[in-house]
């Protein structure tokens, strides 16, 4: 457990999840190869590393200057305002970064810069959990030659960097296994995406052999880490698990969670405060949970998703399988989710209950709902609010370097709902029973806002 050194304790805590498509693109984002063919999918962003890794500072800035600017996150210096954005934030278009001696002090200078800004007074009582990192590189080759393994010539290293706001304090956490869902599976000609791919620790391979480089991920060397510009960040402990202000807070990346990697270094009994999940492709009950009895858990996820979880009954690390007897769900309680189409979901529904009178169903709020509720359904009682992430020109700043694709189709489906909604009400000359104004989704990168929540065991006055 690393201790932050200020006399801060924090009693609550507020998620800011930065939600957004970090999962490869589509043909529709772009993906051609070299022949004009279309690619099912590859990874997006600029060829030059340096350019790349640029790109995507300037968006992660972007959007916690924005976050930041806003009236929706609590000033009160009591609550530790955690931003979290989410797995591989950080790839370029080759996948996994792998620096060329030329890029290396570009590299070192841009991220050198953008941790010199996060420790700006002005963001005290903030934790920043700035998604995740991808780099490979090659092994010695007389060790290849004699191990005879297979994928052990590349080692793949994915971490979260980390960044305690208003300090000079910084850490990283390396993600320990690999997914089969980690990297694009394509042909070597195909040279925008990743012509090595490891086999992920699902594989049949990865039963036999575990601790091979394309099961897990390693721990990137010092020489490694100073080039990409990490060599002060402090490593966490196998467990992920770090305190600032007197807030116990365990952090995992995607299938580590599904493989209770925290839960399993904490051993029987043992809790955080809070627990962080920064993922692409995972949700908060396939794994284990560990906080104390009500303590809050958060998920930021790639496929442009966040949710967030108390573990009320402080059972969350017992599981039940599905009745089709695959995959285990844990019994973490109710789970509240953000994602574009549940804000459209909720508009339909609260659209129909307006101008007819009843909806379907008799969901509670969060059914349905974004995580607070909607005037017609009613309150959560989670407070709750999304911004934009990056402004009117979003679109402009992400495409090539992130997944638009859905958005896009989203907004066209919204437009056309509203068009036949307008209709409906013209050639009925129908108006609203109750004069509620139903709450847009948002359609674009954005930054939802949870809490503040008060943490169960810093609840209670400090003896």
């Amino acid at each position: 457990v690393l201790l932050d050194p200020s006399d801060r304790r924090y009693s609550s805590v507020q998620f800011l999840g930065f939600n957004l498509f970090t999962a490869p693109g589509t043909a529709a984002d772009g993906c051609f190869s070299e022949s004009g063919e279309e690619l099912e999918q590859c990874y997006l962003g600029h060829e030059d590393t340096d350019k790349d890794i640029s790109k995507r500072q300037e968006i992660m800035m972007e959007a916690i200057n924005r976050t930041h600017a806003s009236s929706e996150w609590d000033r009160s210096p009591e609550v530790l305002k955690i931003f979290v954005a989410p797995e591989f934030f950080w790839r370029g278009s080759h996948g996994a970064y792998r620096l060329n001696p030329k890029e290396k002090a570009t590299s070192r200078s841009l991220l050198l810069t953008l941790k010199e800004r996060l420790g700006s007074p002005r963001f005290q009582d903030w934790l920043f959990i700035l998604g995740t990192f991808v780099a490979a590189q090659k092994v010695d080759t007389r060790w290849v030659d004699a191990s005879h393994l297979p994928w052990a010539n590349i080692s793949y290293y994915n971490f979260a960097p980390i960044h305690v706001g208003g300090t000079t304090q910084s850490f990283l956490h390396f993600k320990h296994f690999i997914s089969s869902i980690d990297f694009l599976h394509a042909e070597p000609s195909m040279q925008r995406t990743q012509p090595q791919t490891p086999p992920g620790a699902s594989s049949k391979f990865c039963k036999r052999h575990p601790n091979s480089n394309g099961c897990v991920y390693g721990k990137a060397p010092k020489t490694l880490l100073k080039d990409f510009g990490f060599m002060e960040n402090q490593v966490l402990p196998l467990a992920g698990v770090l305190e600032v202000g007197g807030l116990r807070i365990g952090l995992e990346i995607c299938l580590d969670h599904a493989e209770g990697e925290l839960c399993s270094h904490l051993g029987p009994g043992g809790t955080v405060d809070v627990q962080i999940i920064v993922s692409a492709g995972m949700n908060i009950p396939t794994g284990p949970v560990c906080t104390s009895p009500g303590g809050p858990v958060f998920l930021s996820d790639g496929f442009a998703r966040t949710e967030l979880s108390f573990n009320n009954l402080g059972l969350g690390t017992q599981a039940e399988k599905l009745p089709d007897g695959y995959g285990l769900r844990y019994n973490v309680g109710m789970v509240y989710g953000a994602d574009a189409l549940v804000g459209l979901q909720q508009w339909i529904g609260d659209t129909i209950d307006t101008y007819a009178g009843y909806g379907f169903g008799a969901r509670i709020p969060g059914e349905g709902t974004l995580p607070g509720g909607s005037a017609v359904s009613g309150t959560t009682g989670v407070k709750f609010a999304q911004i934009s992430a990056l402004g009117d020109d979003w679109l402009t700043q992400v495409k090539g370097f992130y997944d638009v694709v859905d958005y896009v189709q989203a907004q066209e489906i919204d437009r056309g709902l509203e068009d036949a909604v307008k209709l409906f009400l013209q050639k009925a000359n129908v108006s609203t029973n109750s004069g509620v104004e139903q709450e847009r989704a948002s359609l674009f990168p954005t930054i939802d806002i949870y809490g503040p929540l008060r943490v169960p065991s810093r609840s209670r006055a400090e003896p």
